[in-house]
């Protein structure tokens, strides 16, 4: 492996532990997606500050959940909830530094109705926590890290398998270890991998369980070239496969998180590359296919000299197919964009940031089963961040806590009008069910189910699942 280079991403944590320092926000509509500004975090100790990297995760209740890194009662951030029908938002916790410092990323709302996340730092080893926060704000640490076998420094939230256990990574940032890590239902922390160099380093983005029921993820460095790498893991902690990005045409520095299309292929954004030899260009977004071959689907900047760039969130496959993203730079006014791109190669930039002297940091988004797109953005010195809104036209429809099961297990739904039920199938299959509230239902897997599409039918009429549910045996 060749002398490992410093990675842009990595330069910022070594000096901030990324904090982000980002001022101001307008918006300039590019198309017919309806952009709204619907909360700004005004007061620092009462609101919370910087939502950093923050796409709202959905409850059972229909509201959205998130996190800021700064600000709060004790200056260490907060847990808050978003109420999207009064555009109306509450904190539920106070960060205080022994239970964490600076809580980082989404939420990951588990089968058992609460939420879990991270702090980047703070608690009893001063280098992050995994945590869980109910709905109602009861807060409790599972895990202290303490820098060493366990790693250190985690960014991405955990995920829930379909084991019912919780993985995640921690960054390792300055010269740490970094991992990836197991929490059982049983409370039992284990670490099941180290990141060595040779698969990557420092990463910062969650992990991604695909069909197939291994985990994914991306490193922002380290690899065969120093720019970052995309692996695949057992859930035992086994190195399946590691792809190593280039420096140049087929990108550099991935950040965000992978996520698995409709087409079954993969896809992610790196931070920078794009051209040949060049580690520092646009980035890229990139295609990951199921055998493991990597390519350049898009490369911003390509298009047009207010093409967007420097993309490192998460991208998001809404209801309509296309998939969703922010760049953090160029655009119309050089300050980043909202942008589409179709499985069909179609790249659009349909929002244009603008404040004319500093960067906007927008953050991955979340689409709402009213068909709505939420993310938020973060920003520094007197604007502490807001959350914004994008409406695609989108009708609703029904989301799943978890997109697999056996014969049997319950399937959670998410969704609005749900106490109206009075079917509920699973690629056709009629499935027994209850109605706990108007926005959240369960259903049990029947026998003779296949994989499919869940569908409930309501009084307004069908809503049918965002993504297919798998049957697993």
């Amino acid at each position: 492996m060749s002398s490992r280079q410093s990675s842009p991403y990595e330069s910022r944590v070594s000096s901030s532990l990324l904090t982000i320092v980002v001022l101001g926000l307008l918006v300039v509509p590019a198309s017919a997606q309806t952009f709204q500004s619907l909360f700004e975090f005004v007061d620092y100790h009462k609101d919370g500050a910087v939502p950093a990297e923050v796409a709202p995760a959905q409850s059972r209740d229909g509201m959205l959940y998130g996190s800021t890194d700064q600000g709060g009662a004790y200056s260490q951030g907060t847990i808050f909830r978003f109420d999207p029908s009064t555009n109306t938002h509450t904190v539920l916790h106070d960060l205080a530094g022994s239970d964490g410092l600076g809580p980082y990323g989404s939420l990951t709302l588990g089968t058992d109705g609460n939420f879990y996340g991270v702090t980047q730092s703070g608690g009893s080893g001063l280098v992050g926590v995994l945590f869980r926060v109910t709905p109602a704000g009861a807060y409790r640490v599972l895990h202290s890290f303490m820098g060493g076998s366990d790693g250190s420094y985690p960014y991405a939230p955990p995920i829930e398998a379909t084991d019912g256990n919780l993985y995640g990574t921690t960054s390792g940032v300055l010269g740490r270890i970094a991992t990836v890590y197991k929490y059982s239902r049983a409370g039992q922390f284990s670490t099941i991998y180290q990141f060595d160099g040779s698969a990557g380093l420092i990463p910062l983005s969650p992990l991604l369980q695909a069909q197939d029921g291994n985990l994914y993820g991306t490193a922002n460095s380290g690899g065969a070239y120093g720019c970052g790498t995309v692996y695949k893991l057992s859930r035992t902690g086994t190195l399946l496969h590691s792809h190593s990005f280039d420096c140049g045409a087929n990108g550099a520095y991935p950040v965000g998180a992978l996520i698995q299309a409709s087409d079954g292929n993969f896809y992610g954004a790196t931070q920078h590359g794009g051209l040949p030899g060049d580690p520092y260009g646009d980035g890229v977004l990139f295609k990951l296919t199921q055998e493991g071959g990597v390519s350049a689907a898009y490369k911003f900047g390509s298009s047009s000299s207010v093409d967007g760039s420097q993309s490192n969130i998460a991208l998001l496959q809404a209801t309509d197919g296309n998939l969703y993203a922010s760049t953090l730079s160029r655009g119309l006014f050089g300050q980043g964009t909202l942008f589409r791109y179709g499985l069909d190669g179609t790249y659009s930039s349909y929002y244009d940031f603008s404040q004319g002297t500093t960067q906007v940091y927008a953050s991955s988004l979340a689409q709402h089963t009213s068909g709505v797109l939420y993310g938020t953005t973060a920003y520094w010195v007197g604007n502490n961040g807001t959350v914004f809104s994008v409406d695609i036209a989108a009708t609703p429809f029904i989301a799943l806590v978890r997109y697999s099961g056996r014969v049997g297990d319950t399937v959670q739904v998410l969704g609005q009008g749900l106490l109206g039920t009075t079917s509920v199938t699973i690629n056709g299959s009629p499935a027994a069910f209850t109605a706990a509230s108007d926005t959240f239902l369960t259903a049990t897997v029947p026998a003779g189910a296949t994989s499919g599409s869940v569908v409930v039918t309501t009084a307004s009429g069908a809503l049918t699942s965002n993504r297919d549910y798998r049957i697993v045996k």
